[in-house]
């Protein structure tokens, strides 16, 4: 062969080498557990090819291992798997088993770390024959961040959960909406076809016995709009969604959440992200300190090589510019200041206190912001808290840490759950099969398949709320409907339908109600309330002040004394007693601050 020939081919061999070395070949670390404790790494990860085939070995208890994303799954011994394109394969003599798992964004999670509150994921599972030549059967359910079944695959279809953990599953050719905690069906209402807004958890639907078009579903499963509208509503910044109709498609309309067409203001707020402002003052080395631009005890700085450290308003260096990141750990009691930093040096993480000393040692794979003066530590997979003084309070020994607020938390050791402080206290032991934290110090948890609601102290609520937070966005004229009331006071969920509960966990309104909104700004003794499509006015002490007979309440600006309301199509006004103002003679009602449609212009008929 020719000099000219070998070097081409050389050439050839490099540059084919060089291309297999960019494109990157795909590969899953799965982690082998022994029950008690983890191997050592060397001994205890196997990496695999994407499409590889492997057994775990009887002697361990599982292998864990992520497949894309942060998507996990666990894989048990005696079996055979193979991981191909972030899907699993299990492999049997009579059949080959494939789950496919839906990438979610994570909506309880909002550091989207897999540790933290479990998101719940659609998966669907295909049935093939060992030669994969013919497929048998395909169903759809949902499981946890670790692969874990939560709903058995007996669907036809699912979409991801929304931020309520509502799901859309289809069944003989229709869909309707589940709990996806525990299977439950919200309603029975059926639609033709349903898929989920990834940006805000709502969803968009088809149903032809409503109409043509596209409506749109909020998180909770209920009928926001009706489907008159030629696309799916797309979700812009301010928390309003952008569409059009099928009759004109050139003239773009903006409606709220609740569907309220909204006027197209010179000052309406746009899509564009807001910055926030950091907490801390970050200054180069060579700028000047400013005492005045920082709500921090001293300054962080860093130089053009990218390295942080401390210095005090005088100008005293606390510390040298020895560390790759520095952040203040903004949490506070009593509206104190902290005096606690977090800081990262290499691919570890640590704290320092105002003197420059290293109170938490950069020993810990990763910080996430806690509860008050708490913060959640991971070491080798396990997690645990430390407080801002540098005590470790509770010992990095769970597989997974959920933040419940308040001071309390969940955690999962040897596959049970238990509720502690975050000081360390021992609330619950580990008896509950799963674990929901919902906020304000309530969980929903699971023992053999009945489920319930826990308080803060571990006590049993003797009803079950399934969730305690306004995951939807706020109409940009009125507060957050859950601020408008007492500080004593929290909406609660129930497979989709609003109650309240005091903080103590005292049922306040039963969760029965479709949709629940305060009168006014600010008033928290009177509240619109919506059921079974038809809406009126209660009290705190469920009496009714308005009767349940109004297609439509509309909330009281701050400027006016009477409520619009709408029946039969006719609108009218009322006043807060319930005594008419204005009789349901008019076509519309036109107020600048009000929910109604920009457009309609009063007039009598």
């Amino acid at each position: 062969m020719e000099e000219n020939e070998k070097s081409i081919i050389k050439q050839e061999e490099e540059q084919s080498s060089y291309q297999d070395e960019a494109s990157g070949e795909t590969t899953y670390d799965i982690y082998l557990i022994t029950i008690g404790r983890r191997f050592a790494p060397e001994t205890t990860n196997l990496v695999l090819k994407d499409g590889e085939k492997f057994t775990i070995p009887p002697t361990y208890r599982l292998g864990q291992g992520r497949i894309f994303s942060d998507q996990q799954y666990l894989f048990y011994p005696g079996k055979t798997y193979a991981i191909n394109e972030g899907r699993v394969y299990e492999y049997s003599d009579q059949s080959v088993k494939i789950y496919d798992f839906q990438d979610n964004p994570r909506w309880t999670d909002r550091d989207n770390n897999p540790f933290q509150n479990p998101s719940l994921t659609a998966f669907s599972v295909q049935t093939w024959n060992p030669q994969l030549t013919v497929l048998h059967s395909e169903s759809w359910g949902y499981a946890d961040a670790y692969g874990r079944t939560v709903i058995p695959p007996l669907y036809d279809d699912a979409t991801n959960p929304s931020c309520s953990n509502i799901g859309a599953v289809k069944q003989h050719d229709k869909w309707h909406f589940i709990y996806v905690l525990t299977g439950e069906r919200i309603d029975n209402r059926e639609y033709d076809d349903v898929a989920l807004c990834s940006e805000n958890g709502y969803f968009s639907y088809s149903a032809k016995e409503l109409g043509e078009g596209r409506g749109l579903i909020d998180p909770l499963g209920h009928i926001a709009t009706p489907p008159i509208y030629g696309t799916m509503p797309q979700p812009l910044h301010d928390g309003t969604f952008s569409t059009f109709m099928p009759s004109n498609p050139e003239e773009v309309l903006r409606i709220d959440r609740h569907g309220n067409v909204l006027s197209h203001c010179e000052d309406t707020p746009t899509d564009t992200p807001i910055e926030a402002s950091e907490a801390a003052t970050l200054q180069y080395i060579d700028d000047t300190p400013n005492l005045y631009e920082s709500e921090t005890p001293c300054i962080i700085v860093n130089n053009e090589e990218g390295k942080y450290g401390l210095v005090a308003y005088s100008g005293r260096k606390i510390t040298d510019l020895e560390y790759d990141y520095i952040d203040y750990y903004k949490s506070s009691s009593e509206g104190k200041p902290s005096s606690f930093f977090i800081m990262r040096r290499g691919d570890k993480w640590g704290g320092i206190d105002l003197s420059g000393k290293e109170i938490l040692p950069p020993i810990y794979d990763s910080f996430l912001y806690g509860d008050s003066n708490y913060i959640r530590i991971e070491k080798d997979k396990k997690f645990g808290y430390a407080d801002i003084r540098g005590t470790i309070t509770v010992p990095p020994v769970y597989e997974r840490l959920v933040n419940g607020e308040v001071g309390v938390a969940a955690g999962l050791t040897g596959g049970k759950w238990q509720i502690i402080g975050t000081d360390g206290r021992t609330i619950t032991p580990p008896n509950y099969d799963t674990c929901t934290c919902l906020g304000n110090g309530f969980f929903l948890v699971t023992i053999e398949g009945e489920h319930f609601t826990l308080d803060r102290n571990g006590r049993r609520l003797p009803f079950v709320i399934d969730c305690l937070k306004e995951e939807t966005f706020a109409d940009s004229e009125y507060m957050l409907w859950g601020k408008a009331f007492q500080r004593d006071f929290i909406p609660a969920y129930r497979l989709g339908h609003k109650g309240i509960i005091r903080r103590d966990g005292t049922l306040v309104i039963p969760c029965i109600y479709d949709d629940l909104r305060p009168l006014c700004p600010g008033c928290g003794d009177r509240i619109i309330a919506t059921r079974n499509g038809l809406s009126g006015v209660i009290g705190l002490s469920r009496a009714v002040i308005i009767p349940f007979e109004y297609d439509r309440i509309a909330q009281m600006p701050p400027h006016t004394e009477t409520i619009v309301v709408c029946k039969a199509g006719k609108w009218g006004e009322l006043h807060p007693d319930g005594n008419i103002a204005f009789p349901m003679e008019y076509a519309g009602s036109r107020d600048i601050l009000s929910t109604l449609p920009y457009y309609l212009t009063p007039f009598k008929i």
